[in-house]
């Protein structure tokens, strides 16, 4: 809760909700405090009885040995203390076991938990990797798809369309909840459909390495996330410098940036006197939505993708920002570089398309 309280303290901030967030803490915090009361209580009690019983009976073996040893009905002080000492031994390691067993039972709990997630079923990642030069074409055959949460309700039903070389721009339009970005998870791989297949290059996405598929594809979303890191990190996020050298890095870097309408304002010293290496702040705080978007578009290109995917890129930014971003997007489909499939409300962003679907 504090977590998401802190992360979020701009809303809460605007709404001047401090005092009930601080209540809520409390109160919390409070339920805590007594629960752990209770448990001190509770485990009190129980240790008292325990050594109780350990120590009472110790007595009680000692005053009937005693006893018989007065009588003389034959017990030797050398065998009651011996008797004495394994009693002891076996009652404070029967107390240390019943102190263990909560414990025990919330791991036990904690594993049956493990347990049940790993039995879920789980799709293999797949090993290929095609040699030939792919082309970026994406094509869904008959694909059927349901959220797991949701399995009665079909998002998707029987859907078949296709991004290739003759439909370099797919636009998919129609109203909210209609599948679209659903159709953008499913080539993405966040999900499996239920029936049908998605093909990249005539390949079904789930027999695809991840990792060289995902070095295909490149998606920019409505909301980019940003990590607190440089610029150039984020830029760089998840590809593999490895292979290149400095130079070749930061002429890549400038490549992506420029075809995204990000390299001006890096460059602009005022604000980012760092350039590359100015750090973005938590969640990219530091940044404008619009600075942001064009970041997560360079962050796409970096990797030179044979397939972007645009999930609404524009439609949380103002009429500049947008109009900043869309320069950008016209300009890398005019290019003719890659296969596009975009998502989008507005008829600016759709306008160049090769086809639009309307779901």
């Amino acid at each position: 809760m504090s977590e998401e309280i802190f992360s979020n303290i701009r809303t809460v901030k605007a709404f001047h909700n401090e005092p009930s967030e601080i209540a809520k803490y409390r109160e919390i915090n409070r339920r805590v405090v007594l629960i752990g009361k209770r448990r001190a209580v509770w485990s009190g009690i129980f240790q008292f009885i325990s050594y109780f019983i350990l120590y009472g009976t110790l007595v009680g073996i000692v005053y009937i040995g005693c006893i018989d040893y007065m009588n003389g009905n034959g017990i030797s002080t050398s065998v009651l203390t011996g008797f004495l000492f394994l009693l002891l031994m076996a009652c404070a390691n029967i107390v240390q076991l019943a102190l263990n067993l909560g414990p025990a039972f919330q791991i036990y709990a904690a594993a049956d938990r493990v347990k049940e997630l790993m039995d879920e079923p789980v799709t293999r990642p797949g090993t290929v990797r095609p040699q030939e030069k792919p082309e970026g074409k994406i094509e869904f055959k008959g694909v059927d798809f349901s959220y797991p949460k949701h399995e009665n309700v079909k998002v998707l039903k029987n859907v078949s369309l296709s991004a290739d070389s003759n439909k370099k721009v797919v636009a998919l339009v129609g109203t909210s909840g209609c599948g679209k970005s659903s159709i953008i998870s499913l080539i993405e791989q966040f999900y499996q459909p239920g029936k049908g297949q998605v093909l990249f290059n005539d390949v079904d996405v789930s027999f695809l390495d991840p990792k060289w598929y995902h070095s295909q594809v490149a998606i920019v979303q409505q909301e980019p996330v940003l990590f607190s890191g440089d610029i150039r990190s984020n830029i760089f996020y998840g590809f593999d410098t490895a292979p290149y050298t400095e130079p070749q890095l930061k002429k890549m870097l400038d490549e992506a940036c420029q075809s995204a309408s990000a390299y001006d304002f890096i460059h602009d010293e005022r604000l980012f006197p760092l350039g590359y290496g100015t750090v973005v702040g938590e969640r990219g705080l530091k940044l404008s939505g619009g600075q942001k978007q064009r970041i997560a578009i360079a962050r796409a290109l970096v990797r030179k993708p044979k397939l972007l995917l645009l999930d609404e890129a524009t439609s949380a930014l103002d009429a500049e920002s947008e109009y900043q971003v869309q320069r950008a997007l016209d300009n890398l489909i005019k290019s003719g570089q890659f296969n596009v499939v975009v998502v989008a409300h507005r008829l600016s962003t759709i306008v160049d398309a090769d086809e639009i679907v309307v779901m």
